[in-house]
């Protein structure tokens, strides 16, 4: 043999030599990477099923409903301003009677224009953006239109005139700057406003011209609130589930509830009935006498 055959063949003895090396030392090993990639896979799957659990109870949400009612119907308030009356701008604000709005009852004794709004925001809830669409607060036969409203933080309020004369507006606040601004006659066009902070309670709305015109609007950080219809009765949905602390107010009484409590169950409806004595509501002596 040759030195030139010898040599080939230690290097092909040295290559298959290095290829069985190369076989021992990944053999052992590879049973290991694969059982790491199985548990690397449980361990996602489970977290994403954590996470999904997460949701899913972060998402377990439940409905409030129910009616406010008064338990004796009182006599129907006398108008703010009667028809013909001699103010401010009669041609105007007295062609029509003007009514006081400050309490409602349907002929069952529901109360309108009750506010139930929850006392404090839910633990960890993150609001959505504002609302982008707008909201019109309106001044129509020397009324503020509607009576009672809520805003969002955020969003935008236009308030217009539909009158032949100015009216100003007024707010009262607590934790927003105040507002006095004057609306031209039938301005269609208006102005806007949005409030930056929540408020602890509904805020009071004037015109300085017509001191009879009164409204209230509830500036609220989250959604969970609503105000009553015609018939007393109102709705709020998607509320996370637990015990919350719900607030009831109207402008006559105020306070109703301070700290109403209530349980919200996962996809259930809980229904609560409240109904007050008519000495709640601070009624003109003429109106509590006429009842009886």
């Amino acid at each position: 043999m040759n030195r030139f055959t010898a040599l080939v063949i230690l290097i092909h003895a040295g290559l298959l030599s290095l290829a069985g090396c190369g076989q021992d030392a990944t053999s052992p090993n590879a049973p290991d990477d694969a059982q790491s990639k199985v548990a690397s896979n449980r361990d996602e799957a489970g977290d994403s099923q954590q996470s999904e659990l997460s949701v899913a109870t972060a998402r377990a949400v439940g409905r409030v409903q129910g009616t406010i009612a008064i338990q004796t119907l009182p006599a129907t308030l006398p108008p703010v301003v009667r028809q013909g009356q001699a103010v401010r701008d009669a041609a105007t604000c007295a062609a029509t009677e003007v009514p006081d709005e400050s309490l409602i009852v349907s002929p069952n004794g529901g109360l309108k224009n009750v506010f139930v709004y929850l006392k404090t925001k839910p633990a960890g809830y993150q609001r959505r953006d504002a609302p982008k669409s707008e909201i019109v607060f309106d001044q129509r036969g020397c009324r503020f239109v509607p009576h009672v409203m809520l805003i969002s933080t955020g969003q935008t309020l236009r308030v217009l005139n539909a009158d032949p004369i100015s009216h100003n507006t007024r707010t009262l606040t607590l934790n927003n700057p105040p507002l006095n601004r004057v609306n031209p006659p039938q301005d269609r066009t208006g102005f806007t406003m949005q409030f930056e902070h929540s408020e602890r309670v509904p805020i009071l709305v004037t015109c300085d011209l017509h001191p009879w015109m009164r409204a209230y609007h509830l500036v609220i950080d989250h959604t969970f609130a609503a105000t009553t219809d015609a018939a007393g009765v109102f709705s709020i949905e998607e509320l996370p589930v637990g015990e919350h602390q719900f607030r009831v107010w109207q402008e006559r009484a105020g306070f109703l509830e301070r700290s109403l409590k209530v349980t919200v169950e996962a996809d259930q409806t809980t229904d609560i009935q409240l109904t007050y004595q008519s000495d709640r509501f601070d009624l003109p002596v003429a109106v509590e006498e006429s009842k009886s």
